[in-house]
């Protein structure tokens, strides 16, 4: 408005008030720019008991044909899961740990009463490995929704970066 060249100048009221609107509109895509700048991505350290001590085989029983071994404490469904994933593990008398089944403190597996020995010492050697696939997990996912959020954040941050782009591009 005060430019000594009258073409540089706005002609009326409207065109200031688009001009105010423009930069308002600026301002805004700067300040969405500051604050995706500014974002905190949390991550979280493992809490779950099962991911820290592995559970411990405290008592076994045979009765025509299944072994129902008893755990110290009830097992989740997430360390179950890390058990039949576990990867690596001898599987014995072709018990793999997905022929268990779980409830709360209890793994049962059908055995023949010459394998029931056998089994029980697998399956104490399964339980650290279980222990350690289910913390991986659980470290690894924090990490994983932590990129993911960077990820989105970054998109987000190089759109905004285009709209005032293009926005401080215009002219009017």
């Amino acid at each position: 408005m005060l430019s000594q060249d009258p073409g540089n100048r706005p002609a009326n009221i409207g065109e200031i008030k688009g001009l105010i609107q423009r930069y308002q509109t600026e301002a805004v895509s700067v300040q969405r720019i500051s604050a995706i700048d500014g974002s905190v991505v949390k991550s979280t350290e493992v809490d779950e008991p099962l991911a820290l001590d592995p559970p411990r085989l405290i008592n076994a029983d045979w009765n025509r044909g299944a072994l129902i071994l008893t755990l110290d404490r009830p097992v989740t469904q997430e360390w179950v899961e890390a058990l039949f994933r576990m990867g690596s593990y001898s599987s014995v008398l072709g018990k793999p740990p997905m022929s268990f089944t779980f409830s709360g403190q209890h793994a049962t597996v059908s055995a023949g009463q010459h394998e029931v020995q056998a089994v029980i010492d697998s399956f104490k050697s399964w339980l650290p490995q279980a222990t350690r696939t289910l913390r991986q997990s659980l470290e690894d996912a924090p990490r994983r929704r932590e990129n993911e959020q960077r990820e989105r954040l970054r998109r987000e941050r190089a759109d905004e970066e285009a709209r005032l782009r293009v926005l401080r591009g215009i002219k009017i």
